[in-house]
């Protein structure tokens, strides 16, 4: 037995009243002795144990947990011959046998290294991102997204199988530290006290519970988690053969998931292929449509701005109107813009007579909605009608748009003006191209 590492002092809560062990049943049902006959025979008597009934003996001697061990079966508790007359102290032996082994925790990682080896790698093919498959059949990396490089969860099947390969592979491992049907052997001192003309009592116990507090520390094979695995050296082997086993099973079933996720990884490169073929064609018709749409409009615009064109149309603000003619003089067609020199005039006054000179924006530019932006330079004009306060500022200029039916249509205005001015004093202007007829 180990060494004493604690000891348990338990006292009796009421005196129990005592035999001898060396009574015979003649004895036992002999007279009543008298107090002169019981005080010469004590200390006799108290040198051989006392005939203390076993659960009586029991219930003064072990503590609570003790007697609450489900997996202790007591098998004997018994009292020694006296070892202390003084003090009246006995010794006491309490016998148990073990029902079921004691377990502890244990590593068992380092034994099943080369098994566990498989495992991962087996789970992460079943897992393998899109990208690996996508790669392998040819696809550019440009094509990849974050989704495709992401591991793939797996099915149902093959989630409950991976499950329980990790499990088996990372064992909640316990090993047998103390066999079923061992013996425990707890003891322990019994003091006694009498009176005179009475029996002997139990007064206290006193109990060595090192070898107890040792097995208190395992746990018994049918308290272990529901998980738990309990190893010896041939369960290791067996379990190592589990593990390949469940390897083995795990890849039969994922394999004809990963066949299919290859083949579905090529029709997707494929069809992508195809997709982006179309895509391709698409942009370049765009492109080509827009290009074409846009040399037409260059074209309108450099006809629209050409030398020797003519628009004829009014002028309007507020209640006052006029007629008004453009003629562009002259058409520089420079790379985005064509530069003008051109001239207004009223048909009804050949008086009325002002120089321009300004461009005409070929393509659309950024910053400005007015494609024909000309500038007010000299002239003759009527000082009496509303087009010639925008005649006398020196920042004057004719801004023009060409519509989609041929027409110019703009505003006379002054680049100095605030909004404010611009809304009051604007002349609004639209013109129309006038029809050259054909010499015969």
């Amino acid at each position: 037995m180990k060494n004493f590492q604690s000891r348990m002092l338990i006292t009796a809560g009421a005196a129990v009243c005592l035999g001898f062990a060396s009574c015979s049943d003649e004895d036992a049902g002999a007279e009543a002795r008298t107090p002169q006959q019981t005080g010469q025979g004590e200390q006799e008597q108290m040198q051989e144990p006392p005939a203390i009934p076993p659960e009586v003996l029991a219930e003064a001697v072990l503590p609570a947990e003790i007697k609450a061990a489900a997996w202790l079966e007591m098998q004997e508790i018994r009292i020694g011959p006296i070892k202390d007359r003084e003090q009246k102290l006995y010794p006491v032996e309490a016998l148990f046998r073990l029902r079921e082994p004691l377990c502890e925790k244990t590593d068992v990682s380092a034994s099943l290294n080369e098994e566990r080896k498989a495992v991962n790698p087996a789970i992460d093919r079943a897992m393998t991102p899109e990208s690996v498959y996508l790669l392998q059949v040819g696809a550019a990396p440009e094509m990849l997204t974050e989704e495709d490089r992401k591991f793939r969860p797996l099915p149902e099947n093959l989630r409950e199988k991976a499950e329980h390969l990790v499990k088996l592979a990372n064992p909640e491992a316990w090993k047998i530290s103390v066999p079923a049907g061992e013996t425990l052997s707890l003891q322990g001192t019994l003091r006694l006290e009498s009176e005179q003309g009475r029996e002997p009592a139990i007064a206290s116990a006193e109990l060595d519970s090192a070898a107890w507090d040792e097995w208190k520390k395992l746990t018994p094979a049918s308290a272990l988690p529901e998980w738990a695995t309990v190893f010896s050296e041939e369960s290791l082997e067996r379990h190592r053969q589990a593990i390949r086993a469940a390897v083995k099973d795990f890849n039969d079933e994922a394999e004809p998931y990963i066949k299919s996720r290859e083949e579905a990884t090529r029709v997707r490169l494929l069809e992508e292929r195809a997709r982006a073929e179309e895509e391709k064609k698409a942009r370049e018709l765009a492109e080509n449509e827009a290009r074409a749409k846009a040399a037409a409009a260059r074209e309108r615009y450099e006809r629209a701005a050409a030398a020797g064109s003519v628009y004829r149309g009014e002028w309007s603000h507020d209640e006052q109107t006029g007629k008004l003619a453009l003629t562009f003089i002259s058409s520089d067609i420079l790379e985005n813009s064509a530069a003008l020199t051109a001239e207004l005039s009223d048909p009804d006054f050949s008086q009325v007579n002002v120089e321009l000179q300004g461009r005409c924006l070929l393509e659309p530019e950024e910053g400005t909605s007015w494609r024909f932006q000309i500038a007010i330079v000299d002239g003759l004009y009527d000082p009496d009608v509303a087009t010639a306060e925008i005649y006398n500022e020196k920042e004057g200029v004719l801004l023009l748009n060409l519509t989609d039916q041929g027409t110019l249509e703009g505003i006379l205005t002054c680049k100095s003006w605030t909004d404010e001015q611009k809304k009051a004093r604007d002349v609004k202007v639209i013109l129309r191209p006038v029809v050259r007829e054909r010499k015969k």
